[in-house]
C-alpha cells in the first residue's frame, strides 16, 4: 500500500486509492479466475492448430480429401449394389 500513497506516483489506473481495490471495470472475468485457480481450465487442446499460418495446409488437405472421400463413397455404394445383385442371382439359381 506504500506505493499507492507515494507522492511520486502520479496515476494508479484502475485502482481506487481510497479503498485499495481495483475498479469494477478492471476486475477479471469468472473464466480468468477459474483458469488462475484451477489448472484444468488452463489446459489448451491442440494449441496453434487453427491459425492463419495453417490455412494453406488446411486448404491443401481439404482439396485432397474431398475427391478421395467422394470416390470412396461412390465405390462403396457400387460395391454394395454389386454384392446385392450377385447374392440375388445366386439365390434365384438355388
Amino acid at each position: 500500500m506504500r506505493i499507492v500513497s507515494e507522492a511520486a506516483v502520479e496515476d494508479t489506473s484502475g485502482f481506487d486509492r481510497t479503498t485499495f481495490e481495483f475498479d469494477k471495470s478492471r476486475r477479471e472475468s469468472m473464466w480468468r479466475r477459474l483458469q488462475r485457480k484451477n489448472a484444468l481450465f488452463r489446459l489448451r487442446v491442440l494449441p496453434g492448430f487453427i491459425k492463419s499460418d495453417n490455412a494453406l495446409p488446411w486448404i491443401h488437405f481439404l482439396f485432397w480429401l474431398c475427391p478421395l472421400s467422394a470416390l470412396t463413397t461412390i465405390l462403396s455404394r457400387w460395391r454394395s449394389r454389386a454384392t446385392t445383385s450377385v447374392g440375388a442371382a445366386i439365390a434365384s439359381i438355388s
